[in-house]
């Protein structure tokens, strides 16, 4: 009988354990091992891994890093991701948080939440150079006429399907590179791409003469760019905001975005107070 009490409670008290281990916060586990663990995906300019060094670099490579230096912590890149499988690795535990940046989405927040923004990224069509002229209105491409190009689970094809629901796609796996979207028009597998600004002039730089983009008033989309986590994760929220906060406001954030920016007024910035008499009047 006694035995039996004895393996009830030794039962109960390892069982609980687990259960705690299992239930323990990302905020819990990075103060606890005073390591960031990092999922990450390649688009530059906010991140790229070089394939035969492995070497890290882009505004968020530099950004988190920073991070880690002001909160005292270890950042370790643990897990090359995918727009498909990200938030996975995220409800498993495999990772703390997505590093690479993220743009917000409705879907996207009813499972995630997000650190607040760096900077912001505007989205516009690009096409063969000299049809974008038949575009009178962005609201045409909304037809089966036109073919639109996507890569599976990114945002490309949230947009496609919200707001060119009537065009065909022409889609990539989800592991390609952004390049690869304007290479489809390129190549006439697709008649337009939606992307950021940044990656369009890129193309162009090195594709001369032959993508064109479309002229908007307002950009199809305009995103902020941010760090995410599990929803619910308030203290690492917070924490991560404190330390962003302070990257901005002391103008950390500005030169390694000015360093990677390729293009001038590619990238948004985020509109910081001005003290009369500070550091930040003019």
């Amino acid at each position: 009988m006694i035995r039996s009490i004895i393996f009830f409670l030794l039962l109960v008290f390892f069982g609980a354990s687990a259960f705690a281990d299992e239930e323990k916060s990302a905020y819990d586990r990075v103060m606890e091992t005073q390591t960031l663990r990092c999922g990450y995906m390649s688009w530059p300019p906010l991140f790229s891994k070089e394939p035969n060094t492995g070497e890290m670099s882009g505004i968020f490579y530099e950004y988190v890093e920073a991070v880690g230096r002001a909160l005292d912590i270890k950042v370790e890149w643990v897990e090359e991701l995918t727009p498909a499988n990200y938030i996975e690795a995220l409800e498993a535990g495999r990772v703390d948080m997505l590093c690479s940046g993220d743009w917000p989405n409705s879907q996207r927040g009813r499972r995630i939440d997000y650190v607040d923004p760096i900077f912001f990224v505007a989205l516009y069509p690009y096409m063969r150079e000299g049809e974008e002229a038949k575009i009178i209105d962005i609201k045409n491409l909304n037809s089966g006429d036109f073919t639109i190009s996507i890569i599976d689970g990114e945002m490309s094809s949230i947009i496609a399907r919200t707001d060119f629901p009537l065009a065909k796609t022409s889609d990539l796996p989800q592991m390609s590179d952004s390049t690869q979207m304007l290479m489809n028009v390129v190549t006439k597998k697709a008649d337009f791409v939606v992307t950021d600004v940044a990656t369009g002039m890129k193309f162009q730089k090195n594709n001369p003469n032959v993508l064109t983009q479309v002229s908007l008033k307002v950009p199809v989309r305009l995103f902020p760019n941010s760090l995410s986590l599990m929803l619910g994760e308030e203290k690492l929220r917070r924490m991560m905001n404190t330390a962003t906060l302070e990257l901005l406001y002391n103008g950390q954030i500005e030169k390694m975005i000015s360093k990677y920016e390729e293009f001038p007024n590619s990238l948004y910035r985020i509109t910081l107070p001005v003290v009369k008499g500070g550091v930040n009047a003019e």
